[in-house]
């Protein structure tokens, strides 16, 4: 039996912070995510270098990282 390969996922205004979004970035079961909303969620540098560091969402296309506290090298590395 084949498991369900979550294509879109929406967190914004979670809380996640810094924390959660580390553990997202560690999910190898998410590699089929296309599409990730993670706006305010008080993620900074920390959580945004583990989101573009991770070979796990290297397929993700779009990624909503609006209103958070991510500041310009964390950003570049995202671009």
């Amino acid at each position: 039996r084949r498991g369900v390969r979550l294509r879109d996922l929406g967190l914004s205004l979670c809380g996640i912070g810094d924390a959660g979004a580390i553990g997202l970035a560690a999910k190898k079961h998410l590699t089929a995510l296309r599409s990730v909303n993670l706006s305010a969620n008080a993620i900074g540098d920390d959580g945004a270098f583990a989101l573009a560091d991770s070979p796990f969402l290297e397929g993700v296309q779009e990624l909503n990282l609006t209103h958070n506290l991510i500041g310009p090298e964390a950003a570049r590395r995202l671009e």
